[in-house]
């Protein structure tokens, strides 16, 4: 039996919109999982390869089996490049967790959908969302330079440009203005959801970096001798924790797809409390 589609233009209160989140990965986990590690996974897998080979270097380091210096002048562009492929690996998970509930809108629970729909709403919608992505990185950073506490407030506000561009068909600079406008009068409300939300998600990533945390007490023990002949494994753990992590990620763009409908919603009912034309009847 099908269980009932889960509803995205609908208010919530907090403990809702967590439930929502938790209710729709429960219906959609294999085909967006799936999506996920077909679209994003090799970037995330080769920051993963990287940052098991940065594990593995720093072991031998601390055992005296590589110099120093040599060691030193390579670190910094594997780092570079983790930091690189980790962000690109989040940036087209974020465009998969978007895409596929605008197709999950579109379709419902009736109608099963692929990693090959999947990949073509990304595809028509890519490069929007990195230009947005730019855009939102370079206002957050000159509202921070100015001052911290404008910096964090702006930064929420524009959490949801990919929605808008994806949903409401806005261009990436009107997509920043469309999540500024609805972030601004529910900006308490999103800042805790999007700390909440978060809290999950690093939680859920700190338990799978377990492995990590027990290697490093190994290295700082100098009891990593024999451990050079696990290298295949930690650099193998180090690509399971980068998916998994990548994982984590989408809950929080699932929960922030959410919260940017219930902000909607509210706008909604603002607007027909005052008489004022809702976005999309401004538009037609």
């Amino acid at each position: 039996m099908l269980k009932p589609t889960v509803t995205f233009r609908q208010r919530r209160a907090l403990g809702q919109k967590l439930s929502a989140t938790f209710d729709f990965i429960e219906q959609n986990y294999k085909p967006l999982f799936s999506s996920l590690v077909v679209i994003a996974g090799l970037p995330a897998l080769l920051a993963g390869i990287l940052q098991g080979y940065v594990q593995t270097s720093a072991l031998q380091l601390i055992i005296g089996r590589s110099p120093k210096m040599n060691l030193q002048e390579l670190m910094a562009p594997v780092s570079m490049g983790i930091v690189l492929l980790t962000m690109f690996s989040y940036l087209l998970a974020t465009a998969v967790v978007v895409n596929y509930m605008a197709l999950y809108e579109e379709k419902g629970n009736t109608e099963k959908i692929t990693v090959a729909m999947v990949w073509e709403q990304v595809k028509a919608n890519v490069l929007l969302i990195t230009w947005g992505y730019v855009l939102t990185i370079c206002v957050t950073l000159l509202f921070t330079i100015l001052l911290i506490i404008p910096g964090i407030y702006m930064g929420i506000c524009i959490q949801f440009f990919m929605f808008a561009i994806v949903f409401e068909k806005l261009t990436p600079q009107k997509s920043l203005h469309r999540s500024y406008d609805l972030v601004k009068r529910e900006w308490w409300g999103t800042v805790l959801f999007v700390i909440v939300i978060s809290i999950l998600s690093s939680l859920a990533a700190l338990i799978i970096q377990l492995p990590f945390i027990i290697l490093g007490i190994f290295e700082y023990f100098h009891v990593g001798e024999d451990m050079l002949a696990l290298k295949p494994v930690i650099i193998f753990v180090a690509m399971s924790v980068s998916l998994i992590v990548l994982f984590a990620k989408a809950l929080v763009w699932i929960g922030f797809g959410f919260q940017y409908f219930h902000l909607i919603e509210v706008e909604n009912s603002r607007n027909k409390r005052f008489n004022f034309p809702s976005e999309t009847e401004g538009d037609s």
